[in-house]
């Protein structure tokens, strides 16, 4: 990156996006990164600068991060049930729900 053609890190985010994020976000940005791409800046005289280049494809690699499909898991086929457990099952519920007589 040029430093003849940085600017101060808020000006070039805002000019890019339309609005201003907060510092902290940006100073992220700039240090940890975002799904692994950080935006590239350059430290001045106690300021962060950049281009307006960098932002953008700071914000195109971030995006296509994000926008990559994952593969589904896996998954292990069902084992079927037998009729007769179904059955089963399904007469034991009916005699634990029915009411019972009342005590007088």
């Amino acid at each position: 990156m040029e430093l003849t053609k940085c600017i101060p890190i808020l000006q070039a985010v805002e000019t890019v996006i339309g609005h201003r994020p907060h510092i902290q976000s940006v100073r992220r940005w700039v240090k940890r990164g975002v799904r692994g791409i950080r935006l590239q800046a350059s430290f001045v005289n106690g300021k962060y600068l950049t281009s307006e280049i960098a932002v953008r494809e700071f914000i195109a690699a971030t995006t296509e991060a994000r926008l990559q499909i994952v593969e589904p898991p896996k998954l292990e086929p069902v084992k079927p049930v037998k009729p007769a457990r179904v059955a089963a099952a399904v007469a034991e519920f009916n005699r634990m729900t029915k009411p019972g007589k009342a005590k007088a």
